[in-house]
Parts: C-alpha cells; sequence; structure tokens
C-alpha cells in the first residue's frame, strides 16, 4: 500500500517539475527571445532568469511550482 503512494507523489512531483519548466520556458521566451534560449539550453540560466525578473508575480509562482515538486 504505501509504495502506491509513494508512487502518486512522485508522479505528481514530477507533473509539477514538468509543468512548471514549460511554464518558466514559455514565460522566458516571452520576456525576450535571447532568455528562452538561456533558459533551454544553460543549466542554471533559468536561476538568473528567476532572480532578474522576482519583481513579476506570475515568474514568481513558476519557481514556488518547481520548488514544490
Amino acid at each position: 500500500m504505501s509504495g502506491i503512494a509513494i508512487a502518486l507523489f512522485f508522479g505528481l512531483g514530477f507533473l509539477l517539475a514538468t509543468v512548471g519548466y514549460i511554464w518558466g520556458l514559455v514565460q522566458a521566451f516571452q520576456e525576450e527571445v535571447v532568455w528562452g534560449l538561456l533558459y533551454w539550453f544553460i543549466p542554471f540560466a533559468a536561476f538568473v532568469f528567476y532572480i532578474k525578473k522576482w519583481s513579476n508575480k506570475k515568474i514568481r509562482k513558476t519557481l514556488l511550482i518547481q520548488l514544490a515538486a
């Protein structure tokens, strides 16, 4: 029984992380194409993007979704 719960939590976390990443990628491309490309190809560019754009509530929400996953 606990194996099913673990699998469900893992699946939910994976789903949240994937949705948050794709949503953040879309937001990065909406800000500027260069940000989108950096977000997509450079591993830690997403964190720089979130730090620089922290004042935007939608972008902040995306980071919090990814951290919740």
